[in-house]
């Protein structure tokens, strides 16, 4: 009996570790297609949403100190150092710092990290398009990622190796149709896990798979030059509908997506310098929502956001600037007391 329940405890467990790992695999390697290199950089730095790093350029900024906490009386501190080019040098935390360098001016060569935790990261790239990285820690290869590219440089092929003597893999796979993907698969361990179809007319009995998902487009034009994108997308046999709305200027000002049988899912609007958010549980009764505030030049303001049941919950980020338009400091708020804290430090 015991054994039985152990059992009935651990299978659950397992497959929602996979799960996870499945799921974190994906998101890598699908930024991995999208952004190459760069993924690490976002990863590494963590403040990429904060900042347009052009700016930071443009303003000549060298350095910046972060002192983030549950308060201003208790803070820790980040240093970042900037190289001529802008790009980082160094980041320097309270017990380790990553150094980083490049090739071509511009592109990673290596990212280390000194300290007690001790990681290199180095990388290959081909025609300036990622080919290898490989990540090693305490001086053990501990993963590796290959690329392979189609002959007009789109990404063709990406294998994440990990695990003890990389004897794990997951890789993506992709297909394209006049430039654009046609088809893409997942596969764990040279299994296919799950294919997407980007294509109106699915063959086969592939769209009856659970783990296949089909996407289809429609693109609704108005006289003023304004239009709709209709997306029905088919996931594990339910279907969604999305709908996304750009006025003249290609500004997406409102989007939606719904069940086909009715229930909102989840819908974002933006009038004037507000921004709202909202989504929805599975019989279509609202489960949070979020409001963006916006100042002058588009600076975000603050960040409201109600939860729980019936929506009694609520937390606010505030944004403050300097005098050269760079974000200061972001406050959060839960229940009106303040629960976080990070002032902006530039050099």
């Amino acid at each position: 009996m015991k054994l039985l329940l152990l059992t009935l405890f651990i299978a659950p467990t397992i497959a929602l570790a996979q799960n996870y790992k499945d799921n974190q695999a994906k998101y890598y390697l699908n930024r991995l297609h999208y952004n190459g290199a760069e993924v690490d950089l976002e990863d590494f730095n963590r403040i990429g949403t904060d900042f347009e790093w052009e700016e930071l350029r443009e303003k000549g900024i060298r350095s910046l100190t972060i002192e983030r906490g549950k308060n201003h009386k208790n803070t820790v501190s980040v240093h970042y150092v900037f190289n001529d080019r802008g790009l980082i040098k160094t980041i320097e935390h309270p017990k380790d710092t990553i150094h980083y360098s490049y090739v071509h001016d511009s592109l990673i060569q290596t990212i280390k990290r000194t300290g007690k935790k001790e990681k290199l990261s180095s990388y290959e790239y081909k025609n300036g398009l990622l080919k290898k990285k490989e990540v090693f820690e305490n001086d053990r290869l501990a993963s590796r990622v290959l690329m392979d590219y189609t002959e007009d440089e789109k990404v063709a092929f990406s294998l994440l190796q990990s695990g003890r003597k990389l004897r794990s893999s997951y890789a993506m796979d992709y297909e394209y149709e006049n430039g654009k993907i046609k088809r893409q698969q997942f596969i764990r361990n040279d299994q296919v896990i799950r294919t997407w179809n980007y294509t109106c007319d699915p063959k086969g009995e592939a769209v009856k798979k659970t783990t296949t998902s089909t996407l289809c487009k429609v693109v609704e034009e108005n006289n003023d030059g304004s239009y709709v994108n209709h997306i029905r997308k088919v996931e594990n046999g339910e279907v969604f509908l999305y709908t996304y709305y750009f006025d003249k200027d290609s500004v997406n000002y409102a989007s939606t997506c719904e069940k086909e049988t009715g229930e909102k899912v989840w819908l974002s609007k933006r009038e004037n310098n507000v921004r709202t958010s909202m989504n929805y549980d599975n019989n279509g009764k609202l489960r949070s929502k979020s409001v963006w505030t916006y100042g002058e030049n588009d600076k975000l303001l603050e960040v409201q956001q109600t939860f729980g049941k019936r929506q009694k919950r609520q937390s606010t980020m505030k944004y403050t600037y300097n005098a050269d338009g760079l974000l200061a400091s972001k406050t959060s708020f839960y229940k009106g007391k303040e629960s976080y804290v990070r002032k902006y430090i530039y050099d």
